[in-house]
């Protein structure tokens, strides 16, 4: 759980912008802080660097510059030194906080293309890990847009150098490079393209998480978590959008990386009641076995391949990381999700993307309850104060019901 820079302020970042983002992490005026609630990483995303003032050749010049010509050790990052004097006094400052620190690599706003020679090669993976070491960062976000993308050797190198200190990496190559059962040298994987300030974007991006939490042995596990990007909450339509995508993200035990701007207080007003909502985090970081699938879904019968070929024609996502039958999925009407918690519970999420106002009746048998089975349901997000049994009654469209099932012993 954090922040990072991209979805609020994109290339718009500093130094100075970073440690008052850190400053509000740890703020406690609204009784409780971002920190308190388990928000404790604070990730720098692209744009700290100095583009085209690298070696390579002209004019695609990286931002790697040998510090000694040809020493392994001695290829680093190129800092814009304009907006961050010094990366390691930012670290320290989070860490004084109480706070961990995130850099980022393998950027896209100026990726890089290869380097002629295996030395500079070797010499490049080496200086990007020993830059996150130096400078005192605690994770990475890897990137899929220059040429570097061996993350083994990546996390290789930073065991390697990193001590005693564990840094974790983050495998942000859009759904490309995603692990097995056996391998899985990254913390959290991406398992989408970029997310962005729509309803569509975010429902697009929840589809992807299917085939990583699939029931039998998901994908999705701790220390190996599918991530369908940062959050755009606070950033969407309205509170109802944005309560829907948190609770989506909760129920699938996505990573929590906030991405709005935490300066403005109207925006953060509006949804602090749901990132901070104790019920739905602990749902999120609960481990009971599963991360959390989909049961049961509806979908207009017009729906066909045809109209499948169509949306990838339309350039709204691409086949070759999007997989169909979750493609399908875009066009769900209603979607029930279902995650397993600890203490005889579990949460249930229904999330409505139909045109019109829909009546939802669950089924316990997709929980895997017996119909006989006593149940008592806790609300967790609702648009009333009391939740009906039948639990979504005239569900609107970018609206959702969460829930808690509780099961009773018997006799209680």
């Amino acid at each position: 759980m954090g922040w990072r820079s991209w979805n609020a302020y994109g290339r718009n970042i500093s130094q100075q912008r970073m440690t008052r983002v850190m400053d509000a992490m740890v703020d406690a005026s609204r009784g409780v802080s971002l920190k308190d609630a388990g928000y404790n990483d604070v990730g720098l995303d692209d744009n700290y660097q100095r583009c085209a003032s690298g070696i390579g050749e002209t004019p695609h010049r990286g931002f790697h510059n040998w510090e000694v010509v040809g020493d392994a050790t001695a290829l680093t990052n190129a800092i814009d030194k304009t907006r961050f004097p010094d990366m390691k006094a930012m670290t320290d400052y989070a860490h004084s906080l109480g706070l961990r620190a995130g850099f980022y690599l393998n950027n896209c706003l100026c990726a890089e293309r290869p380097l002629p020679h295996e030395h500079q090669e070797d010499a490049h993976y080496l200086g990007d890990a020993l830059d996150v070491v130096r400078y005192g960062f605690d994770s990475v976000k890897i990137d899929n847009c220059g040429p570097y993308l061996d993350l083994e050797r990546y996390q290789r190198l930073l065991n390697e150098t990193a001590g005693d200190r564990y840094i974790s990496v983050e495998n942000c190559h859009w759904g490309e490079t995603v692990p097995t059962h056996t391998w899985c040298p990254f913390s959290t994987y991406r398992t989408s393209w970029d997310i962005h300030m729509t309803w569509t974007s975010m429902f697009k991006n929840l589809q992807t998480m299917i085939k990583f939490t699939a029931k039998r042995r998901p994908l999705s596990r701790p220390g190996c978590w599918a991530y369908a990007d940062m959050l755009e909450v606070g950033n969407l339509h309205s509170y109802e959008e944005d309560r829907s995508h948190f609770g989506a993200w909760c129920v699938t035990s996505n990573p929590l990386i906030l991405g709005l701007d935490l300066f403005d207080s109207a925006k953060l007003d509006r949804v602090w009641d749901i990132i901070t909502n104790p019920e739905l985090l602990r749902i999120n970081q609960e481990w009971a076995g599963h991360p959390g699938r989909l049961v049961r879904y509806t979908r207009p019968t017009a729906v066909s391949m045809i109209e499948l070929e169509h949306f990838f024609a339309d350039g709204l996502t691409r086949e070759d990381s999007f997989h169909k039958e979750s493609a399908l999925h875009i066009f769900d009407d209603v979607q029930v999700w279902f995650k397993p918690l600890k203490r005889r519970e579990a949460a249930v999420f229904v999330l409505s993307n139909a045109i019109k106002a829909l009546d939802v009746v669950l089924d316990m048998a997709d929980f895997g309850y017996s119909r006989r089975v006593t149940l008592a349901l806790t609300p967790t997000l609702t648009l009333t104060p009391t939740l009906s049994p039948s639990l979504g009654e005239g569900l609107p469209y970018s609206q959702a019901r969460s829930m808690v099932l509780r099961r009773r012993r018997r006799g209680g």
